[in-house]
């Protein structure tokens, strides 16, 4: 009973009413729920980890208003709005990658010959542009683990698999440790790729120069670990995303705290009459200590003598 319903909201309706196609959430406690019609045609749909349904539709027509294009965003709401404009003729598989990169198939509109099929990619959600093209008919469309993207040529009756970078070789070891804010992080990947680095305490951005080499700023969390994922998007941020590298960097900006001791203590005029053992104890509550002044043995029987101990931590603080 629910497959019909669902099957007759979803049919088109081209008499100038509105379109009937429909998107419904069901849950286990209140079943089948809509969540916004008026959809001709829709066919993929992902849902954002804002909440927000994307929907891979040919037209929308609810009421009074009328949107053209081939991909639509419903809010919290309910509220329809146009995420991508350009019509597309059977706009069926939509995809999601890990940065918010959405990748949309369908059949030109404008196309004569026998290949009208492209997959674009809006990389922020909007600025479509072309990922590949010349295919019979793309319809659904996947992404692997490692990023590549899987697509059915429901036409030419093939799989095409689509190769994403590999993830970027980091180059500090893990984990690293730093007093410096922001932190610059090293590593090489594809040529021409957009690298975005997350975990620190917003996105960090660069781009792989010809050799695959890039610096990467990173503002990290003050004082702690900071996990890091670092991606790589080929052709200049327009291609497929790599599965990510991860990198921990410790940040530290805090001194380690240092004691002395000596034995034999001194007698209660401030006197040793034999040799004394001067040593210290290092302390370091964030990236650990590094060095500590080992114990100084002190011979010489001069008075007023300064014997001088130093910490200094993992991070370079001392």
């Amino acid at each position: 009973e629910h497959r019909k319903r669902v099957r007759e909201a979803t049919e088109g309706d081209d008499d100038g009413g509105s379109y009937k196609g429909t998107v419904f959430r069901w849950s286990a406690a209140s079943g089948f729920a809509a969540v916004a019609g008026g959809f001709k045609k829709p066919a993929g749909l992902i849902v954002r980890r804002d909440g927000a349904i994307l929907v891979a539709a040919e037209r929308y027509h609810q009421d009074k208003t009328r949107l053209e294009g081939s991909l639509y965003r419903i809010d919290a709401q309910g509220g329809v709005a146009v995420l991508h404009a350009d019509r597309l003729k059977t706009p069926w598989g939509v995809v999601a990658d890990v940065l918010g990169g959405v990748f949309l198939a369908g059949e030109r509109h404008d196309h004569r010959g026998k290949f009208p099929g492209l997959i674009a990619k809006l990389p922020d959600g909007a600025g479509a542009t072309s990922f590949a093209w010349n295919m019979a008919s793309p319809a659904g469309l996947a992404l692997t683990p490692e990023g590549d993207l899987i697509a059915a040529d429901a036409k030419a009756g093939v799989v095409v698999r689509f190769s994403a970078p590999g993830p970027p070789a980091v180059g500090v070891p893990s984990p690293s440790y730093t007093n410096r804010n922001p932190f610059d992080l090293p590593g090489s990947t594809v040529a021409g790729a957009q690298v975005v680095v997350l975990g620190g305490t917003e996105p960090a951005t660069a781009a792989s120069d010809a050799s695959g080499a890039f610096v990467a700023t990173v503002p990290l969390h003050a004082n702690q670990e900071n996990r890091l994922s670092v991606y790589a998007t080929g052709a200049n941020g327009t291609g497929l995303t790599s599965a990510p590298s991860a990198a921990l960097v410790v940040h530290d900006d805090i001194p380690p705290a240092i004691a002395v001791s000596q034995d034999p203590p001194p007698n209660g005029n401030g006197w040793n009459r034999t040799d004394v053992t001067v040593s210290f104890a290092c302390t370091d509550g964030g990236s650990g200590i590094a060095f500590c002044t080992p114990p100084q043995v002190v011979t010489a029987e001069v008075t007023g003598q300064v014997v001088a101990g130093v910490a200094t931590d993992r991070a370079g603080n001392s």
